[in-house]
């Protein structure tokens, strides 16, 4: 994720409401992917942006959103795509930090506003990932307008009901994310259940989001045959798969596949390569924005060699983390054949129907300055 920059010369971040320096309220323009400086305000209460553009505040502008509407409709392109929200007032309490009971919640109910964090996690993240979509020059049709289009539920196991619990996962453009995923308490424990190296509210929406484009790109983009030569045949059968994987899992090869759970099935290898690439991505374009990384490449259509100095980025946010007395930010290593997949996930990415006329030859190294249109 890039940074911007403030009127008053100060850098500012993606999340951020109002800057630290000057205290200037922001706004983000999906049209122009920039996050600017409100001046004042129209007689009709819009706001002048990047390029020309007008926008109004969201419906929701504030506490979760500091997205514009550039259309005219109640609600900014982020927050159309929910079609299942919580209502913090009704919600099973979420605890973001400690899992025992306080003087203040001594029967075990979660505050109130552990809910509203844990939807700023959603929503941050949410955002996130459509950034990195949008800068891809990826269309990212919304459920409102299509009904083959993208759409999210952020929900949460319904207490009156435990044996149905809240799932994670992706099906028909819907991608249902659990709130407990946004305590970090329930998240570790249930990355350390699962045995896994890896386990964050981004990745899953990223992970999520790979099994829509592969829908698009893949599937309905006549690549299946490409696809079945590295993943495997999608046409295996996914429930017998999904039992075996945690019933007598297949031992972990980090040459063949980026993470263990890619090894359960060819549409969660898929899910999990696209969501490194992602990672990788927005890593690099971080490192960017900060003077740590190139803005050109000598060799843009060399995918080994990009990968390589991807890695020895990897190797010093690694050892970054270290020096802190952390655990690593970058616990993957990338084989051949994870390297083949990911190659191939950058060929669908760059092929992808009007990308090319929204960024760059070279995404994974130089973002485009051409943004993707709201």
């Amino acid at each position: 994720m890039r940074t911007f920059t403030c009127q008053c010369g100060s850098r500012i971040f993606f999340e951020n409401r109002s800057c630290t320096n000057c205290g200037a309220r922001l706004g983000f323009f999906p049209s122009s992917l920039e996050l600017v400086a409100l001046g004042p305000s129209n007689e009709v209460g819009a706001f002048q942006g990047p390029g020309g553009a007008v926008g109004h505040e969201c419906e929701l502008f504030g506490q979760l959103c500091n997205w514009l509407v550039e259309d005219g409709a109640a609600r900014c392109r982020a927050c159309r795509l929910n079609v299942v929200e919580l209502d913090t007032a009704e919600t099973n309490r979420v605890a973001s930090n400690a899992a025992e009971p306080t003087a203040s919640n001594a029967d075990g109910a979660r505050p109130a506003a552990d809910d509203e964090q844990g939807r700023q996690v959603m929503e941050a993240s949410k955002r996130r990932l459509l950034f990195t979509l949008f800068e891809l020059g990826l269309d990212v049709p919304s459920r409102h307008e299509n009904a083959d289009g993208l759409a999210f539920a952020l929900t949460r196991t319904d207490p009156d009901d435990p044996d149905a619990p809240a799932m994670t996962g992706h099906a028909d453009g819907l991608i249902t994310i659990n709130l407990a995923e946004a305590s970090p308490l329930e998240r570790e424990s249930t990355r350390l259940s699962l045995g896994e190296n890896y386990r964050t509210v981004l990745g899953h929406f990223r992970h999520e989001s790979g099994h829509f484009f592969w829908d698009r790109l893949v599937r309905d983009g006549g690549r299946l045959d490409e696809f079945r030569a590295l993943f495997g045949d999608e046409r295996n059968d996914y429930e017998e798969a999904l039992r075996k994987h945690y019933e007598a899992p297949r031992p972990f090869d980090a040459s063949l596949h980026v993470s263990p759970y890619a090894t359960m099935h060819p549409w969660e290898d898929f899910a999990e390569t696209w969501a490194h690439y992602l990672h990788l991505f927005d890593t690099w374009e971080t490192a960017q924005s900060f003077g740590l990384a190139p803005r050109s490449s000598t060799r843009p259509h060399d995918f080994p060699s990009r990968l390589s100095d991807w890695s020895e980025l990897m190797l010093a946010l690694n050892a970054l983390n270290r020096s802190m007395g952390q655990p690593d930010a970058y616990p993957f290593a990338i084989g051949p054949a994870v390297a083949d997949k990911l190659a191939f996930v950058e060929d669908l990415i760059r092929r992808a129907p009007g990308a090319s006329e929204r960024r760059s030859a070279d995404p994974a190294l130089e973002p485009s300055s051409a943004r993707a249109g709201a």
